[in-house]
Formats: structure tokens, C-alpha cells, sequence
């Protein structure tokens, strides 16, 4: 039986990855576009003025749309999309050989 990890921000600070990972492999993107933008919502990366180095630190925050459709791209980044699909396609192969899942299921008995 395999046994689950529980994060958290006293974990190994070298396992946490830079927003510039999450926007070079199209991961904050696609959120964004299949999750958080048909719900009304946008994942936003702010970072500073001063910040010369794009791979430092930055802030993530999730903002609503006041209006009702929700947020959309003036165009998908087609890089974005493939960068996601070779990124997603790698982490699947093996996640589906070692759990036999890609996407956790739902047990029907949980203890919360």
C-alpha cells in the first residue's frame, strides 16, 4: 500500500519550483485556461519592478472577473499549450505506470 506525502512550507525548500517553471512549461497557462478562466477566476503572477532576475521569487494570486462569462485569452500561447503537452505527457507516462491512474479518484468512503 502506498503511502501518501503531505506538504508542507517546512518541506525541502530544493522540491519547490520557481514561477518561472510554472510559466516556461505552460503549467500556469493552462490552469488558467481549463480551470480557473470558465469558473470566473485568473492565476496572476506579480512580480517587481526592481526584480532583475525573472526566475526569483514572485506572487501568485487568484483574481475574480466581475463579469459573468469569466476571463479569456485574447489568443492561447501556442508554445504554452505544447510546452504543457510535452511536460504533462512525460508526467503521465510514469504517474499511470506507478499508480495505474493519472488523476487520483475519488474514494466513495473517506474519512476527512
Amino acid at each position: 500500500m502506498s503511502r501518501s506525502k503531505i506538504l508542507t512550507l517546512s518541506s525541502n525548500a530544493e522540491n519547490f519550483v520557481t514561477v518561472d517553471f510554472l510559466r516556461k512549461n505552460g503549467i500556469i497557462h493552462e490552469i488558467n485556461r481549463k480551470i480557473l478562466h470558465p469558473l470566473g477566476l485568473a492565476m496572476a503572477v506579480e512580480t517587481w519592478d526592481d526584480q532583475k532576475d525573472q526566475t526569483e521569487a514572485a506572487e501568485l494570486h487568484i483574481i475574480r472577473d466581475p463579469d459573468p462569462e469569466g476571463w479569456v485569452f485574447a489568443e492561447p500561447i501556442p508554445s504554452k499549450v505544447e510546452a504543457f503537452k510535452r511536460l504533462s505527457e512525460r508526467k503521465h507516462k510514469i504517474r499511470r505506470k506507478k499508480r495505474g491512474w493519472i488523476v487520483q479518484p475519488i474514494r466513495k468512503k473517506f474519512n476527512d
